[in-house]
């Protein structure tokens, strides 16, 4: 069972006031904090789904591994003071993660992945907001091929600043991918929207 770090992310929800860690695993008994930061995750997913109803597409749901991707993308920004969808060094082919790499690295197969950022919103709805404004963040959460969201948010260690992050797949059903017996972690296909 994963368990996570003391630290400043919290993977999978999030408050809108203060965020702090929740350690051991994620599917540990709810506690209130617990449950009121899957409550708001569960907000997001509400808002995403009615934009999506919207335009006629499919809804999406909360995926515990792509959370766990997200929150551990938000905190890896928050805690190096960097910005982008590409991890440590922020380049994909210098060894630092992508959107893909960290899906499966948190369990999940991906068959597509999209990813949105964003960076100084002081709440899930002005950081909501913000994407549905943002033409390629936009596109990202009304994008028919996606099924599951994965949403995570940290502080910097100032504690002036939060990163969200937002994942948005469709699994991988049924096929073993040649990467999973090269060992492999794929990177395309997926498209990102850049924060704000």
């Amino acid at each position: 069972m994963h368990t996570f770090p003391q630290g400043l992310i919290l993977s999978g929800c999030f408050l809108s006031v203060v965020f702090f860690a929740l350690p051991g695993p994620l599917c540990a008994a709810p506690t209130a904090r617990r449950a009121a930061a899957w409550e708001a995750a569960a907000q997001f997913e509400r808002w995403t789904n009615a934009l999506r109803l919207s335009r006629g597409l499919s809804p999406v749901r909360l995926d515990p591994a792509l959370c766990r991707a997200a929150g551990a993308h938000a905190a890896e920004m928050a805690r190096n003071h960097y910005f982008g969808h590409g991890g440590l060094g922020g380049r994909w082919f210098g060894g630092g993660s992508t959107p893909g790499s960290r899906a499966w690295q948190a369990g999940y197969m991906w068959s597509f992945i999209v990813e949105n950022i964003a960076a100084g919103r002081p709440t899930p709805a002005t950081a909501f907001a913000a994407w549905v404004a943002s033409r390629p963040h936009y596109r990202n959460l009304v994008e028919a091929a996606v099924r599951d969201l994965g949403i995570g948010v940290a502080r910097d260690p100032q504690g002036c600043c939060l990163y969200w992050v937002m994942e948005l797949a469709q699994p991988r059903l049924g096929v073993i991918s040649p990467f999973v017996w090269s060992g492999v972690q794929p990177d395309p296909p997926f498209r990102f929207g850049w924060g704000l």
